[in-house]
């Protein structure tokens, strides 16, 4: 699978783009200036983008390992869904799914 793929809208940024992003926000908030919630729903988010991860972090759906372009728009979806208060949240801190969201925004280009 290229790691450039058309997508709804935007385009998948590129594994090394992902990967930087994934290592900045894994160092943890205090390196990358960030708030712990939210740095940790982003490290969380890309790791499942990268293949790290085997549970998509908005829908804990376990089936979803290495995401398509499109998988990462739905998810990202759900993960919209879920910060406009139109969905459960799982349990999770309002501002980890804050970070999932927009990492998984931003991985597919659409930021």
């Amino acid at each position: 699978m290229p790691w450039v793929e058309a997508a709804v809208v935007g385009v998948m940024r590129s594994r090394e783009d992902i990967e930087d992003l994934y290592h900045t926000a894994a160092a943890g908030p205090a390196d990358a200036g960030l708030d712990g919630g939210w740095t940790l729903g982003v490290a969380d988010a890309l790791a499942w983008v990268l293949g790290r991860s085997e549970i998509a972090p908005a829908t804990l759906d376990a089936s979803l390992a290495w995401p398509s372009v499109d998988e990462v728009m739905a998810e990202r979806e759900v993960a919209n869904a879920v910060v406009a208060g139109r969905a459960d949240v799982h349990d999770r801190p309002r501002e980890w799914m804050v970070g999932v969201e927009y990492a998984l925004r931003w991985a597919a280009g659409v930021t």
